[in-house]
Formats: C-alpha cells, structure tokens, sequence
C-alpha cells in the first residue's frame, strides 16, 4: 500500500512540478468548506518534496475534515519572500526562518519532530584525509543559502566565530550541497543530519561530518493568525494520530517527522538568543 501511494505521487509529481504546486486541487476532504494553503521550505529538490508531503497531507486532511493547497517556492530565497508576506496558512520552515516569521506576520508555532534536535554540519568527500576546519581557510565552501539555518547560518557563524574565512557558494538545495562536495566543485558542505541521512546510501558513503554544532529545536510547522484554534487542534490531533499508524508512519519518515509534539515561541527562544542577523544575507 505504501508503495502504491507514493508511485501514484510520483507520477502526479511528474506531470505538476514546473509549477511546484498542484494548484486549485484539494488535497484531503474535498468536502471542506474552505481551502488551507502549505508550503514547505525548499530543501530539496520540488519532486522529492511534493512526492513525499502530498500523501501526508491527503491522509490529514481527510482525518482531520481539512483541504490543502500544497506549494513548493523554487528555492530558499522564494520562500522567504513569501512567508514574509504572509502567503501560507500553513508553512513548514527553519527555526531561524521561523523566529523572522513570527515577527513579521504573526506565525505560530504548532507542532514539530520531537525525536532529535536540529544541529549544522560541515561534510566533506570520505577520501580527503587532510580535510578539517582550519584547512577550510579561503577555500569555497557549498550551503543551500543565505539563511537557511542549520546548514548555512550555524556552520557560518561557527566559521566567523573561529576567524576562519571561507568563500561561500549558494546552491539551492541541500541535495546540491551534497553532490557538490561529491564533485570536487567545492571543498566543503553545510548540511544537517536529517538531510543527509536520507540521501541515498551510495551518496552518504562518499561523504564525512568533520563538524557539528550544538543543538536546536528542529523545524516547525507553523500557522497564520488567521487559522482558528479549532483548525490547529484538527490538524495536530490528525497529525499525531497519523504517527501512531505503522503505514502513515512510513509515509511520516519520508520527511523525518515520525513522532511530532507540540511546540510553542519558548521552544525557540534559544535561536533568537544567537544574534545570528550578523550573518543575515
């Protein structure tokens, strides 16, 4: 069956990622009255993503009586830009995008994976024996953006914080990041654990962790002040329930969510505490 519902996905995937949405369709009850729109940071590429959030949101929304428009902006820059502006109801972002959000537009904190917390690592290829931090010095180090947190700002900050001076070079996605460093086109990659342990096995095999940073919240999933409370406990409630089913919970580790709790602002305050503006691009 799990197979089943990610092959059918797969295939929808292929026909609507150009648009990285699948627009006015519903997912869930199509049934509801009104319409929710999510959107989910860009870490990797738009199919992986859709592939994998758009069976979980078909099996919430029809627990929870709930429809959503799921949306993947085409890179971390977009997607700030849009929860900037209040776009999404629902929106899954970094804990660092998600302390910029709640400012902003009022975002809220609702639930998150509750197994592990979010650090930043540094990778390299497995056969460099030299590789460490202070060779990194003035060479070209590959992070998905600016501002993405565990794998940008973190590693970043830690570079800064050593006097090490690196030359950054934005790809877009952590799965970019990961290959680069495969590649040979840079020396080092920032990346987070949750990334990188689901990349395939033959990729994770020709990299190494030669840094890792102290430990945060992981990401949230957030709503706008304009959805009810009876909304956010629909969907949590869903939510969990669906973590507690083995097939659902397949479907959960696809996005390494597989036992969500409830988070609030306190769970992130540590990440406001960081100053991390100074690096803000």
């Amino acid at each position: 069956m799990i197979i089943r519902t990610l092959l059918l996905w797969g295939l929808l995937v292929s026909t609507f990622v150009g648009n990285a949405s699948w627009g006015s369709t519903c997912i869930g009850d199509t049934s509801a009255q009104h319409r929710l729109t999510f959107e989910v940071v860009p870490q990797y590429p738009q199919m992986k993503i859709l592939s994998s959030w758009g069976p979980i949101l078909e099996r919430i929304g029809k627990a929870s009586g709930l429809c959503f428009e799921l949306f993947v902006p085409k890179d971390i820059p977009e997607f700030e830009t849009r929860f900037n502006q209040g776009r999404a109801d629902f929106v899954y972002l970094n804990p660092y995008h998600y302390v910029v959000a709640a400012k902003s537009q009022k975002y809220s904190a609702l639930l998150a994976e509750g197994t592990h917390k979010l650090s930043g690592l540094v990778v390299v290829k497995k056969s460099d024996s030299a590789a460490s931090l202070k060779n990194l010095g003035g060479k070209m180090v590959a992070f998905p953006a600016p501002n993405a947190f565990g794998a940008s700002l973190l590693v970043r900050a830690m570079f800064a914080d050593q006097g090490i001076k690196i030359d950054p070079l934005y790809v877009r996605t952590h799965s970019n990041v990961y290959r680069a460093v495969i590649a040979g086109d840079v020396a080092a990659g920032g990346g987070i654990k949750a990334t990188l342990s689901v990349e395939p096995p033959e990729v994770q095999a020709l990299l190494k962790v030669i840094y890792e940073s102290d430990e945060f919240s992981p990401h949230p999933i957030a709503t706008k002040p304009t959805v009810s409370d009876g909304i956010r406990k629909a969907f949590f409630d869903a939510f969990v329930s669906c973590a507690q089913d083995m097939t659902c919970k397949k479907l959960l580790g696809q996005i390494d969510f597989v036992n969500p709790v409830k988070v609030s602002d306190a769970d992130y305050a540590n990440v406001e505490a960081l100053h991390i503006e100074r690096l803000q691009q």
